[in-house]
């Protein structure tokens, strides 16, 4: 017996320290070897990470494809701030970034604006869009600290997403030779094993499907039974985005394949692209958020959130700009059909959530703070019913084309 123990024990230790090898040879290799030309992401030392800029010239200003040299999709933008210029920057994660067509992004509809009328007293005005998916709030203030007194902005317009800069805060992004990837989780063992850049990249490699099936598996085993709700039909032309099974919202990555109707036109009035199961499961997931009596655990959320936006005013009033705070409101808080479907599989009645909460909480902590605030979310909730038209993607839960149109209108409103 002591020698099978001691046998297992040396197998046990030559397996970690393998493994404590391989883990070291792996961050060596990411922090010094140049990652492969066409890779998506560079890394930034103040905002974590930005694109990677195309070759001068290859793509036009204006082009979906165009990014440029400051690492965003936009237009090219003068560093320093010209004199008398005007300036605005959009901050956050992917309802900064668009995942509609760039030219009915908020932001640049706001650009355009700008540039054909200027605030009195200046000589030009723009919009700048300075968003990443997978950026959080840490992000931003990152960038407002170290590019701030470069940038030089008027206002700084904080795009704070419901979902992701609240349950999002366990799952920070990073990027690793030039991909990006998750290194954290709500689920405290994948937490841990995230910690590893070996796990990471081997997740990253081989491990999205799988993780995906025993999620499905898991949600079956929670939900099915007599009380199951009725499956929701995917749909057949749907978006597949091979990104990890519980990345936060916003974490389409650059290049990913769209389909007819999805950026929510007229295309498709009547729902005829009905809403995925996994997509419906990640709003369960996010339930929490909404609960009339707020768990434990995601009031400790609230709390880092709320620290960062006002870490992010502070960096916006050494930088010379003024703070503005976009609340961009949850699908769930808006679509009545997204809001029913999820309900039917909740694991509490109706009753215990209260989707405008997260919102007036945002509002009145700004207003508490002096922090100026635009919330769309009535504005979206009216255009949803009057018009008809999703004003978010498909199984996506971004703004879809109408609704980057009422925001801007939103925040247009808020500068004059």
């Amino acid at each position: 017996m002591r020698r099978r123990l001691r046998t297992l024990s040396l197998a046990f230790a030559a397996v970690f320290a393998t493994l404590v090898a391989c883990e070291l040879a792996v961050r060596y290799l990411q922090d010094t070897i140049p990652p492969p030309d066409g890779t998506p992401y560079r890394n930034d030392p103040d905002c974590g990470y930005v694109l990677n800029p195309g070759d001068p010239g290859l793509f036009p200003p204006d082009d979906d494809r165009h990014v440029n040299p400051l690492g965003f999709r936009d237009r090219d933008r003068a560093v320093p701030k010209p004199p008398g210029m005007w300036r605005l920057v959009g901050i956050g994660d992917s309802f900064v970034y668009g995942d509609v067509p760039i030219a009915c992004n908020f932001l640049r509809v706001l650009d355009d604006s700008l540039r054909a009328t200027p605030p009195a007293g200046h000589a030009a005005a723009e919009a700048m869009i300075a968003g990443l998916p997978g950026w959080d709030v840490r992000n931003a203030v990152g960038l407002m600290r170290g590019k701030g007194d470069a940038w030089r902005p008027d206002v700084a317009l904080l795009c704070f997403s419901i979902d992701s800069d609240v349950t999002g805060i366990p799952i920070p992004g990073a990027v690793f030779q030039g991909n990006l990837h998750f290194t954290g989780s709500r689920e405290p063992l994948l937490n841990l094993l995230r910690k590893s850049r070996l796990f990471v990249l081997a997740e990253q490699l081989y491990g999205v499907r799988t993780v995906n099936a025993l999620r499905r598996w898991r949600a079956a085993a929670r939900f099915g039974g007599a009380a199951a709700a009725p499956a929701v039909p995917a749909a057949p032309d749907a978006l597949n985005i091979p990104i990890a099974a519980d990345a936060p919202e916003g974490t389409l990555h650059p290049g990913a394949p769209v389909f007819a109707g999805m950026w929510g036109d007229p295309a498709d009035p009547a729902r005829r692209l009905p809403l995925k199961p996994e997509f419906l499961r990640r709003r369960v997931e996010n339930l929490p958020l909404y609960r009339t009596e707020t768990p434990p655990e995601v009031a400790r959320w609230w709390e880092q959130a709320e620290r960062q936006v006002l870490e992010f005013d502070a960096a916006c009033r050494r930088a010379g700009a003024r703070c503005v705070l976009l609340i961009a409101p949850s699908e769930i808080q808006v679509d009545p059909v997204v809001q029913e479907l999820t309900l039917r599989r909740a694991p509490l009645p109706a009753a215990a959530y209260d989707f405008a909460g997260p919102s007036r909480r945002l509002r009145a902590f700004a207003a508490a703070r002096g922090i100026a605030c635009v919330d769309p979310l009535e504005a979206l909730r009216a255009a949803q019913q009057s018009s008809g038209l999703r004003q978010y993607i498909p199984n996506n839960g971004h703004w879809s084309v109408p609704g980057n149109a009422v925001v801007a209108r939103e925040v247009a409103a808020s500068l004059r």
